[in-house]
């Protein structure tokens, strides 16, 4: 319970409020600050001029975080002299049926008795999901200062949310579990879109130029004709672009296990047999080799462009490459033979 003030005919009275409803009494002057009773010059007693409690006289923060205190009032316009009707007005007051989150509302979201530490922890993980939390910021399964704040930053967005509808005309207060699956989703996409970002620049900086004629040099043992560079710059372009790809799905799919979105059995079971397959009459291990399904996600393979390159010029260039060989051992033969007759008995002039 929370102990609120308000000064009445002179006198401060004060009650006990739950969390939910601090909100609504403060908004109708009460405060949680005690206030105090001025005591005027000439001896009389009475109360000053106490303006009602918010939010910010006791934490310095905004009772409803994400949106301005105060917006242009439609209802107002310049003359007009009806009590109440001033030029700016508060959102809340605007709109009273808004959902609006009030940000010490932060403080006790993770308390009641569902909230145990295990549930505590898969929250934290979606607000880390979310962008809200910091991955090393916090207790896990512990109702910490850090995650506190991030639920506050997750009620702004949620308050701001909120408010563009009222503003527009919708009227419609979002589900805040449903925005913060929303936002998990977006925070994911921006990471994807920043994978493929980060191969298109990788990409754009590779001396393609460079990897033909190295690769091939290093296998033939010669420089390259400008025929031989223009026959395999594409099957070189091609092997460089395929350990791009390899890269970026295997950082994708890193993500994705880091997000909990990679598919589980029988989420991947399930979508075959609405197709009408099943595993009926076949075998477990043959079934998810057929429709390449696996208990556990499969990683994808690494891809290396400079072997795959290197072993096919091997492969093409074979015949030339063992006629090569073939030839520099003939070569060492006829000079070890040489050696062998210019140094036997003839050079000596023995019989």
């Amino acid at each position: 319970m929370i102990t609120i003030y308000k000064i009445i005919d002179g006198e401060i009275v004060e009650k006990q409020v739950t969390p939910v409803t601090l909100d609504r009494e403060l908004r109708n002057g009460w405060s949680v600050e005690k206030p105090e009773l001025e005591i005027d010059k000439e001896g009389g007693g009475g109360a000053f001029d106490f303006d009602f409690g918010t939010f910010e006289m006791f934490t310095g923060e905004s009772l409803y975080q994400g949106i301005p205190k105060f917006i242009d009032n439609p209802r107002w316009y310049e003359g007009t002299t009806r009590e109440g009707e001033e030029s700016l007005i508060a959102p809340n007051m605007l709109f009273p049926d808004m959902e609006l989150h009030p940000a010490y509302g932060a403080t006790t979201y993770l308390t009641g008795p569902k909230w145990n530490p295990v549930n505590i922890g898969g929250f934290q993980d979606l607000l880390v999901d979310a962008g809200y939390l910091g991955e090393d910021d916090y207790n896990e399964g512990q109702n910490d200062l850090s995650t506190q704040s991030a639920i506050r930053k997750w009620f702004a967005d949620i308050n701001n949310v909120n408010l563009d509808s009222y503003l527009n005309g919708n009227n419609v207060d979002i589900d805040p579990i449903k925005f913060l699956g929303q936002q998990v989703n977006r925070r994911f996409q921006k990471l994807v879109s920043e994978i493929d970002e980060q191969t298109k620049e990788y990409a754009e900086s590779i001396d393609r130029g460079a990897f033909l004629r190295d690769n091939m040099e290093a296998v033939i043992g010669r420089n390259p004709t400008d025929n031989e560079l223009k026959e395999f710059q594409k099957m070189a372009n091609e092997f460089i672009d395929k350990e791009l790809e390899a890269s970026k799905q295997r950082a994708i799919f890193e993500l994705k296990d880091e997000f909990g979105k990679l598919p589980e059995f029988d989420e991947a079971t399930t979508k075959l047999q609405e197709k009408g397959i099943t595993m009926e009459g076949e075998e477990v291990g043959t079934f998810l080799k057929k429709y390449g399904v696996s208990r556990d996600p499969i990683k994808p393979d690494e891809f290396n462009s400079t072997e795959a390159f290197q072993n096919k010029i091997r492969e093409l260039y074979k015949t030339y490459i063992e006629r090569a060989d073939r030839g520099e051992r003939a070569d060492f033969n006829f000079q070890n033979v040489n050696a062998s007759i210019m140094g036997g008995p003839m050079a000596t002039g023995r019989n």
